[in-house]
């Protein structure tokens, strides 16, 4: 119940500061988003993003998340960074509705725990994955909008996992 108001709270806040009119010129992006990854952990974190959008229809985003260690089943815990480098291409130039396609990699330092038995593990692991997902783009003042996602991380060592999340972004 927790990461639902987690996930109301961070899209009320997902605000992206627009140039104003329809030109859009060479804006640099800062914020925070949320993330909440479904199959990896049961909790909601906030991050960092940096952007650069160069053209109407096109952004280059990095994202980075830190998990906390996260009992994921008895007697296992994980816990780590995530690192984002995507691509957004904005499917309308201009409008108060923006549908958007998501392509990028991912790379995953995972710490990994597990105890019991004669199976007992504790290590860590960088993994590489790509990411593919959706997005909208929700203009609700002239500079400002609320922009939630889905994706699709997939990797090596952590498999695939579904990510909801949403940003709170300044263009400037």
């Amino acid at each position: 119940m927790k990461s639902i108001y987690a996930l109301i709270f961070a899209t009320t806040l997902s605000i992206n500061a627009f140039a104003e009119g329809n030109d859009i010129e060479n804006k640099f992006q800062v914020g925070l988003n949320y993330s909440h990854d479904l199959g990896f952990t049961e909790k909601g974190v906030f991050g960092f993003l940096v952007g650069y959008q160069w053209s109407e229809k096109s952004l280059v985003q990095v994202t980075g998340t830190n998990f906390s260690t996260t009992e994921v089943e008895p007697g296992r815990t994980l816990g780590g960074f995530v690192l984002d480098a995507d691509y957004h291409r904005f499917f309308i130039k201009t409008g108060l509705v923006r549908p958007y396609g998501i392509i990028g990699a991912n790379m995953m330092a995972i710490k990994e725990k597990i105890e019991g038995g004669q199976h007992s593990f504790d290590g860590s692991a960088v993994d590489f994955g790509i990411n593919l997902g959706i997005g909208i783009d929700f203009r609700i003042a002239n500079r400002f909008s609320i922009a939630p996602e889905v994706k699709i991380s997939a990797a090596d060592h952590t498999g695939s996992f579904i990510r909801t999340g949403a940003t709170a972004a300044v263009f400037f």
